[in-house]
C-alpha cells in the first residue's frame, strides 16, 4: 500500500510498477502539483488509485502517461475532493473504471469505455458531464446514487448530476440510478440532449422518484429496455418511447403514472408488475410486436388508445395482457382497444363474466380475438358475445365453462386451443361469418347447444383428446355442421381419444358430419340424424374403422344430396342404410378403400358414385333408385377398381358405367352374380368405355 501525505510538498514516482495490492496508490489531500509519476503503471490491484479529499485532473496529456491504470478491479476511487476529467479516456478496468463518492466532479469531452462498468457517482455535491461518452462497458455505463439515509429515510443530497450532450451506449445498464430523483422540483439528475442507445436497460432506477417529461433532453434509441423502474415512483408526461426490442417502459413494484405519452414500436410498450398503483391517461400504446401493455395488478386506463399491437405473422400478442388478477381490478373507461391481434389476454387469472360486466370486456375491432384466456380459469354465465370482427372468445391452456351464453354475428364464435377443460352448456353459436366454435387438442364437452347459420363449420375440432357432443343442433352452417379430426399420430390420449356425437341433429348444412382419422375405438355416433345437407352427409376421411352400429345406435342419414362418403383410409360399412339421399346413395373418392356389405340405399339418382378409389367392394347390397327417367346409373365408376357381387340394383335409369377419368387406366371392375332390374326406357345395362371390366 502506498500512501502520500499532504505534508509532503512533492513526491516523485518513476519506473515503478505498483501491482497486485488491495490499493495500488492511496492519495490523501493531494493536489495535481504534489505528485509526479512517470513510467509507473498501477496494475492488477483491487483499487488502482484511491484518492481522498484530493484535487486531481485527468486529461489527455496525463492519462496513459502519468496515470497508467492497467487491469485493476476498480481503476479510480475518490472520496470527497474535486475531480476533473478533461478529454480523458478511462478504460481497461475489470470492474468500475471510476467510483466517486461525495466528490465534486467535472467531466468534459471524456470517454469511459471498455471497462466492466464505466463511472459511478454517489452523493455528489455537484457532478457535471459535458460531451462525454459512457460506452461499451459490459456491466453499467453510468451509475448514480444521489440520496442519503437520514433517520432511516432516504433524502436527496444537496447537489445534482447534469448530463449534457452525452452518449450512453452498448452497456448492460445504460444508467443505473439508485435512490435518485429525476425531474420534479428538485431533480438530482438533469439531462440535456443526451442519447441512451443499444443498452440492455437504457435507464434502470431503483427506489427513486423518476419523472420524465417531453421537455427533458432524453433520447432513448434501440435499447432492449428503455426505462426500467423498480420500487419508488415513476411518471411519464408527454413522452414518446419507441424502438425498444423488449420493453419500452417497465415498472416493478412502482407507483406508476403515464399521461399524454406514446409507447410504440417496441416489443412491449409498457409492463406494470405488482405496482401499488398504476394510472394511464390519454396515452397511446401502438404497433408493439407483442403487447401494448402487460399488467400484473390493478390498473386504470382512461381515454387511452391501445392499437395495432401483436405479432400477426406468428399469431401471438395483442393489445393488453392482464396477469394473475381478476375483472374487478381494472378500469378501462374511454379506452379504445382496436386492431390488435388479440384485444385483451387474461393470463393466470380467475375471470368471471356476467351480464353486468361483459360489455367492459368486449373489444370487437381486433384481428384474431376480442378476449383471450391463457392458463386461466374463465367462467361466463348468461353472457352475450356479439358483433366482434374476430373470434369473440379465445382460450389456451385454460379451464373454460360457458353456460347460457349467446355468440352471434361475430367473425368467429369461440376458439379453444389445448385447454385443460372446455365446456359449453345451453349456449348458442349463430350467424358468425367463420366457424361457430373451433376447438383443438384439449378435452371438450358440449351439451344442449345450438350451432346455426355460421358461414363456415358449426363445430370444428382439431385433434382433441376427447369430444363429448350431446343433445345439440347444427343447422344452416356454410360448411360441415360438425368436423371432427382425431387421433393425432404423435399423441398419447386418455379415454382412447373418444369422440362422441349423441342425441344430436345435423340438418340443412352445406355438409353434414366429417370425421378424420377415426378408428373403431374412438368414434361413437348415436341417436343422431344427418339430413338436408347440400352435398356430403357423413364423410369418413382417412379413417380405419368398421361401421356396423347404425341400427343399434339409431343414427340416420336421410334427405341429403349425398349419402355416406369414404375418402382415403379403409372403411367397412356393414348394414348401413342411406335413405332418400337424392343424388348419390354412397360415394367413394380420393383413394379410399371401401367395403359395403349388406348396405341399402333408396331414392338416389346414383346408387354408388366412385370417382377414384384404391379398392371398392359391394357385397350383398340392395340399391333402389328413383324409378324416374334421369339418365343416371346404379353404379358409376370413373376411377379405380371395383368388385360388385351378390347385389341387387333396381329402379335406376341405367345400370353400370365403367369408365376412366382419373386413376390408373388398368383398374379392374368385376360385376358378378348381381341383379339389375327395372331400368328406365332406353337405359343401358352396362356401358364399359375403359379399364378391364368383367360382367
Amino acid at each position: 500500500m502506498n500512501i502520500l501525505n499532504p505534508q509532503i510538498d512533492l513526491v516523485i514516482i518513476a519506473g515503478t510498477t505498483i501491482r497486485d495490492s488491495f490499493i495500488g496508490l492511496e492519495l490523501l489531500g493531494v493536489e495535481n502539483g504534489d505528485l509526479r509519476i512517470s513510467n509507473s503503471p498501477l496494475r492488477n490491484n483491487s483499487f488502482g488509485l484511491f484518492a481522498q479529499n484530493c484535487s486531481l485532473t485527468f486529461d489527455n496529456d496525463n492519462v496513459g502517461k502519468k496515470w497508467r491504470l492497467e487491469d485493476n478491479a476498480t481503476g479510480i476511487i475518490a472520496y470527497g475532493g474535486d475531480i476533473t476529467f478533461d478529454n480523458a479516456t478511462i478504460s481497461g478496468s475489470r470492474g468500475w473504471g471510476v467510483v466517486l463518492s461525495g466528490a465534486k466532479v467535472l467531466a468534459k469531452d471524456s470517454q469511459f469505455r471498455n471497462n466492466g462498468s464505466g463511472l459511478y457517482v454517489k452523493k455528489a455535491p455537484d457532478a457535471r458531464f459535458i460531451n462525454c461518452s459512457f460506452v461499451d462497458n459490459s456491466g453499467t455505463n453510468l451509475g448514480i446514487n444521489n440520496a442519503q439515509l437520514v433517520n432511516n429515510r432516504w433524502e436527496a443530497t444537496a447537489g445534482a448530476t447534469v448530463l449534457r450532450d452525452c452518449t450512453i451506449a452498448r452497456g448492460g445498464y445504460g444508467i443505473w440510478c439508485d435512490h435518485t430523483w429525476i425531474g420534479g422540483s428538485a431533480p438530482e439528475l438533469k439531462v440535456f440532449n443526451t442519447t441512451i442507445c443499444n443498452n440492455d436497460l437504457g435507464i434502470y432506477s431503483t427506489n427513486g422518484n423518476v419523472e420524465f417529461t417531453g421537455e427533458q433532453g432524453w433520447e432513448f434509441r434501440d435499447n432492449k429496455h428503455h426505462i426500467y423502474a423498480v420500487r419508488g415512483a415513476c411518471s411519464l408526461d408527454g413522452v414518446t418511447l419507441s424502438g425498444a426490442s423488449v420493453e419500452a417502459l417497465t415498472a416493478v413494484g412502482t407507483d406508476l403514472v403515464v399521461k399524454n405519452s406514446e409507447l410504440a414500436r417496441s416489443g412491449v410498450g409498457l409492463v406494470a408488475w405488482a405496482c401499488p398503483s398504476f394510472v394511464a391517461r390519454s396515452s397511446k400504446f401502438l404497433k408493439n410486436t407483442m403487447f401494448g401493455a402487460k399488467i400484473h395488478g390493478a390498473a386504470t386506463f382512461r381515454g387511452c388508445e391501445i392499437r395495432e399491437n401483436g405479432d400477426f405473422s406468428a399469431g401471438d400478442g395483442g393489445g393488453l395482457l392482464l396477469y394473475a388478477t381478476n375483472e374487478a381490478d381494472h378500469d378501462l373507461r374511454g379506452t379504445r382497444i382496436e386492431d390488435n391481434y388479440v384485444g385483451v389476454r387474461v393470463q393466470t387469472c380467475d375471470w368471471r363474466l356476467t351480464p353486468d360486466n361483459a360489455a367492459r370486456w368486449t373489444f370487437p375491432e381486433n384481428e384474431f380475438a376480442s378476449l383471450q384466456a391463457y392458463d386461466a380459469k374463465l367462467i361466463a354465465k348468461g353472457v352475450e358475445f356479439a358483433g366482434n370482427h374476430c373470434y369473440a372468445l379465445s382460450s389456451m391452456s385454460s379451464d373454460v365453462e360457458l353456460v347460457n351464453c349467446e355468440f352471434h354475428d361475430n367473425d368467429g364464435g369461440a376458439i379453444s386451443w389445448a385447454d385443460r377443460s372446455f365446456s359449453a352448456a345451453n349456449c348458442k353459436f349463430t350467424d358468425s361469418s367463420g366457424p361457430g366454435m373451433t376447438v383443438g387438442y384439449g378435452p371438450v364437452a358440449i351439451s344442449k347447444c345450438r350451432f346455426e347459420r355460421n358461414g363456415r363449420q358449426g363445430l370444428l375440432a382439431h385433434y382433441n383428446s376427447r369430444v363429448d357432443l350431446e343433445d345439440s343442433r347444427f343447422t344452416g352452417n356454410g360448411d360441415f355442421g360438425v368436423f371432427l379430426k382425431m387421433n393425432q399420430p404423435t399423441a398419447t390420449w386418455d379415454d382412447k381419444n373418444l369422440h362422441r356425437v349423441v342425441d344430436c341433429e345435423i340438418d340443412k348444412n352445406q355438409y353434414g358430419l366429417r370425421v378424420v382419422h377415426a378408428e373403431d375405438h374412438n368414434f361413437e355416433l348415436k341417436n343422431t340424424s344427418i339430413s338436408g345437407s347440400a352435398w356430403y352427409s357423413i364423410m369418413y376421411d382417412t379413417c380405419s374403422l368398421t361401421v356396423s352400429d347404425q341400427k343399434k345406435n339409431e343414427w340416420t342419414v336421410t334427405g341429403n344430396t349425398c349419402g355416406p362418403c369414404v375418402r382415403y383410409g379403409d372403411v367397412t360399412l356393414d348394414s348401413v342404410n342411406s335413405e332418400n339421399n337424392w343424388n348419390i346413395g354412397f360415394l367413394v373418392e380420393q383413394g379410399g378403400r371401401a367395403t359395403l356389405r349388406n348396405c341399402r340405399t333408396t331414392g338416389a339418382k346414383y346408387g354408388l358414385y366412385q370417382n377414384n378409389s384404391t379398392q371398392t367392394i359391394l357385397d350383398s347390397c340392395r340399391f333402389e333408385g328413383q324409378y324416374t327417367n334421369n339418365w343416371k346409373w346404379a353404379v358409376y365408376v370413373e376411377g379405380g377398381p371395383l368388385t360388385a357381387i351378390n347385389s341387387v340394383f333396381a329402379g335406376f335409369h341405367q345400370g353400370f358405367w365403367s369408365g376412366h377419368l382419373r386413376g390408373p387406366s388398368d383398374a379392374k371392375r368385376l360385376f358378378l352374380n348381381n341383379t339389375v332390374a327395372d331400368l328406365r326406357s332406353m337405359g343401358n345395362g352396362v356401358q364399359a368405355s375403359a379399364c378391364h371390366t368383367t360382367v
